[in-house]
């Protein structure tokens, strides 16, 4: 986990994917979530009250990209993906969702639409960290 939370506290941006299961990320999705609770852990102020203290203190740029079938609500995904974007100061800017009705394994690589405005959303970020 040491490197992850190296990767978060340096990267200037950040892109979080994952598939809906039962109306939320993933279970290897939720569990890297869960373990970075400690980036912003709840403390004893000098003042003696208690706070939560931000450890990663450079601000970046966020990404969301989730896959489902095309009647799922997006609600709940969302409230736990903006959590772990607050948790480590990341703005959420763009959310790229793929909402189909089949089951076949790489579909969306034949949606050129979907795939353009995935690759726009990049260069967007990009331009948003200063990385162009």
């Amino acid at each position: 986990m040491e490197q992850i939370y190296d990767a978060l506290e340096n990267s200037d941006a950040i892109v979080l994917g994952s598939p809906v299961y039962f109306d939320t990320v993933s279970a290897q999705t939720k569990l890297m979530i869960d373990r970075s609770n400690c980036l912003m852990p709840y403390v004893k102020k000098a003042a003696g009250t208690f706070g939560f203290e931000r450890r990663i203190k450079r601000p970046k740029k966020g990404v969301f990209v989730v896959i489902s079938g095309k009647e799922q609500e997006l609600g709940a995904i969302l409230t736990t993906v903006k959590g772990f974007f607050a948790w480590t100061n990341t703005e959420l800017v763009k959310t790229v969702s793929y909402l189909h009705d089949d089951n076949e394994l790489g579909n969306v690589k034949k949606d050129t639409q979907k795939m353009r405005h995935a690759f726009d959303i990049g260069v967007q970020i990009s331009e948003k960290v200063g990385l162009t």
